[in-house]
């Protein structure tokens, strides 16, 4: 064969096999499910590569009251994370002898995430307590925001608070699915805890 046999040849296979990986590529995207993707990291959905200006942005560093209350330690102002309902301080989840702290590790485990950080809270609306009502982000690296919100409900140290949102559904399915947090034992709903336990 002459050299331009052999190129020809080259060229027709090389072509040939493009066409086939390009096809498999495309049979596989079109019967993927994508609506039952879990993402692998928090990260994956909670991220914002800028943070939204609302009435009140606050920043700076906070103190936790427990997994959804703050407050910012310079700042006369105290936060009330939107939209997700974290175990009260005293709040135990399991039955009977097998109950554990649930709300003392909630609370915990967003103190871990923030670890000492500076965090941004945004907000329109302050509630009865006079605390703001807001969504707050911490930055991750030179990556952007990540929703702190988010990340308690999907790491299952909080459910998503229905009555005011449904923002934080998404991550709810995924704690409940991989059993995160307090999914993996028997708990009240913090609003029907407090109901039941606080009297106000």
């Amino acid at each position: 064969m002459t050299v331009n046999m052999y190129k020809n040849l080259f060229k027709n296979r090389l072509t040939q096999i493009i066409g086939l990986l390009t096809l498999a590529i495309l049979s596989y995207l079109l019967s993927y499910d994508f609506d039952n993707i879990v993402p692998s990291s928090t990260t994956d959905t909670n991220l914002i590569g800028k943070i939204p200006h609302k009435k009140y942005n606050l920043r700076g560093v906070v103190s936790l009251s427990d997994g959804d209350s703050l407050k910012f330690k310079k700042l006369d102002q105290r936060i009330r994370l939107f939209a997700i309902d974290s175990p009260e301080l005293a709040q135990k989840c399991g039955i009977d002898k097998q109950q554990w702290p649930c709300g003392q590790r909630a609370k915990f485990a967003l103190n871990q995430k923030i670890n000492g950080q500076k965090v941004t809270c945004i907000g329109d609306e302050k509630d009865k307590h006079a605390r703001l009502i807001a969504t707050c982000y911490i930055a991750i690296n030179d990556k952007g925001y990540e929703d702190l919100n988010a990340w308690m409900v999907k790491k299952g140290w909080a459910i998503a608070y229905t009555h005011y949102s449904n923002r934080y559904i998404k991550q709810q399915k995924y704690a409940k699915q991989n059993q995160l947090g307090i999914w993996r034992s028997e708990f009240l709903e913090p609003y029907k805890w407090r109901k039941k336990y606080i009297k106000r």
